[in-house]
């Protein structure tokens, strides 16, 4: 099992059956926006992507909802944005 891209400085987190591995530095000057979610059965999707491609993120889960935030966007500034991912 692999991600759909190499990267480094991704942020990861769990929510119901899936463990969910988002953004990253996938060279020294290039950062994914890619959201990629494994099943309990090791299967690979991507949902949505992030909305904003960044690096050095973090990750966490509440309740039904798994949240990413912050991190370094690709112009070198930080970055406020937090996406939301939900599975009922």
């Amino acid at each position: 099992t692999e991600l759909s891209v190499a990267r480094s400085n991704l942020a990861a987190t769990t929510i119901g059956n899936y463990a969910l591995f988002g953004g990253g530095t996938m060279d020294s000057t290039s950062y994914s926006s890619t959201v990629n979610a494994y099943s309990t059965s090791l299967t690979r999707s991507t949902p949505t992507e992030l909305s904003v491609a960044r690096s050095s993120l973090a990750a966490t889960t509440i309740g039904n909802y798994a949240l990413f935030g912050g991190g370094a966007a690709q112009n070198g500034a930080y970055d406020n944005t937090i996406d939301v991912y939900q599975v009922s």
